[in-house]
């Protein structure tokens, strides 16, 4: 079941409180209480409407991001907050991260790291400057050559702040699962140096979902090995779609960009439209489409973008 999500927006535009120069003192005193109960009822009605908008509603919400980079939110059925990498671009995600969860949230329950690269990194800086993270997972991570001294900083800096906030670190191996409310994310496979990245699956009921973004072609042979029709495939705009797409045989597939690589396949949305269109329900991206957002009770889906796209 697909959809389109529409921002609404409250106004209250602001009052200009008149009086002559012959008002009564009670009167004015009237007017300002009477200001001072509507101040009170717009603040009560926008905090119901955060609530409201940010409550665990016992589905499981999967959003891929709209952010320079890599991004994904996972809001599981009891409420707990999951963010998968973070793209490149530290402010952006910080507002991105105000805007679907509630003013009061300062806490995130587990942080991901796909892969340490420029694409996902510099944004996860940012929020454990914000946010107290619970549990952070990450790939195999080694030291090499290539890495500038400034990703090595940013790297550090990572784990400098992971250590003020005594936050636990757990390396993810191939078979690895993370318990979710009712559902779960499996390590599917992992690179090893320059090829280190997670790729993960994430199931609940009858909903699954591989998390691809971070799947380099050292990982096909792998992926191929456990490949089984899908619900929707995260999956880097980059790579060829031959052969990992037709051995998922996604629903749906949403469309990650910051997967770099020497060679990108160049291929037009028609051609990738025609290549997988046999039971699609549809492809995404985030630069079409805004932020994606997957609801799901684990027997039916909707989707949700915040622009029609094509």
């Amino acid at each position: 079941m697909l959809g389109f999500a529409h921002s609404d927006a409250y106004h209250v535009k602001g009052i200009d409180w008149l009086s002559d120069n012959q008002a009564q003192p009670v009167s004015g005193n009237k007017q300002q209480r009477s200001r001072r109960w509507l101040l009170v009822l717009v603040l009560l009605l926008f905090l119901v409407v955060m609530w409201y908008q940010t409550r665990a509603d016992g589905m499981l919400h999967v959003l891929l991001l709209e952010t320079s980079g890599d991004a994904m939110l996972l809001k599981t059925p009891d409420g707990r907050v999951v963010l998968i990498d973070g793209g490149s671009d530290p402010s952006d995600l910080v507002l991105q991260l105000g805007h679907y969860l509630s003013p009061w949230q300062r806490t995130l329950d587990i942080m991901i790291l796909t892969r340490s690269d420029m694409e996902r990194l510099p944004a996860q800086v940012a929020v454990l400057e914000h946010y107290e993270v619970g549990l952070v997972v990450m790939a195999p991570i080694s030291g090499h050559a290539s890495m500038s001294s400034y990703h090595q900083a940013l790297q550090d800096a990572w784990f400098a702040l992971l250590q003020q906030q005594q936050t636990p670190v757990q390396v993810l191996w191939p078979g690895s699962q993370i318990p979710l409310d009712g559902a779960l994310l499996t390590v599917l496979a992992t690179g090893d140096g320059d090829t280190a990245g997670l790729v993960l699956r994430l199931d609940y009921g009858t909903f699954r979902m591989v998390l691809a973004q971070a799947a380099g072609p050292s990982l096909d042979e792998a992926l191929l090995a456990q490949a089984e029709p899908i619900t929707a495939l995260v999956y880097p705009w980059s790579r060829p779609l031959d052969p990992l797409v037709p051995a998922w045989q996604p629903h749906m597939i949403l469309f990650s960009h910051s997967y770099e690589m020497d060679d990108p396949v160049l291929m037009t949305w028609y051609e990738r439209a025609t290549f997988v269109h046999q039971g699609m329900a549809g492809l995404y991206h985030p630069e079409l489409h805004g932020t994606i957002e997957c609801i799901t009770n684990g027997q039916h889906l909707t989707v949700i973008t915040e622009r029609h796209g094509q």
